[in-house]
């Protein structure tokens, strides 16, 4: 399997069957699932409910089973499904049971695993890091002391509520700096620096505000 967690809850087996009834006995079914290690050893890790009395018409029968515990799935473990029939013990000849599956027959079963299973397929809403190259088309809006490092490409509207563009100078520990004005330094303030806001379109530095200065 391509995930490592099976959570603990209610599972549902989602089996096509139909039954040879007429002149035969009563037939049910229930489901067992397994843990099959690499070498072979099994491991029940649940046992369905039987389901309801089979008709000679394929149908579509929800059947419950309940994983008690968390379980861990190795890398090169098998998860397998085994389906069994019951008769009831009245007259009446042997059923022959059919379980309907593949091509347009959604014959399966429903697991529950963590949301981990997904972590490379997803960004998580909190803690991920992103890798390579991410499109975003729409409002991108950065909270809290946000740090944006790399290449925006296109426009770049910088608005603090409507009241002007500030940005955060490496160095300027205490105070905003609005583009235009000279950075402020409340802590150390470095022995020189020059061009001190810059923004570069296409490849061509536009020098919002220069300062050459130095000690």
């Amino acid at each position: 399997p391509t995930f490592t967690d099976l959570s603990a809850g209610v599972y549902a087996g989602q089996l096509h069957l139909s039954a040879t009834t007429a002149g035969n006995k009563d037939t049910k079914v229930y489901w067992t699932l397994l843990k099959r290690a690499a070498g072979g050893a099994e491991t029940l890790l649940i046992t369905s409910e039987e389901s309801e009395v089979l008709t000679n018409i394929n149908t579509h029968y929800e059947i419950h089973g309940v994983l008690s515990t968390d379980q861990t799935i190795l890398s090169d473990d098998r998860l397998v499904l085994k389906v069994y029939g019951n008769q009831d013990t009245g007259a009446g000849g042997d059923a022959t049971a059919t379980l309907y599956m593949e091509g347009t027959t959604a014959t399966r079963i429903d697991v529950q695993t963590h949301f981990l299973a997904f972590d490379a397929r997803y960004v998580q809403v909190t803690g991920d890091t992103m890798t390579g190259n991410l499109i975003i088309e729409g409002t991108i809006k950065a909270e809290g002391g946000s740090e944006i490092e790399g290449t925006i490409t296109g426009l770049l509207t910088l608005d603090q509520n409507g009241a002007g563009a500030f940005l955060r100078l490496e160095g300027a520990t205490g105070t905003d700096t609005k583009i235009g004005e000279q950075p402020v330094y409340t802590g150390t303030e470095p022995t020189s620096y020059a061009n001190a806001i810059q923004i570069i379109v296409n490849g061509t530095p536009l020098l919002v505000k220069t300062w050459a200065h130095g000690h």
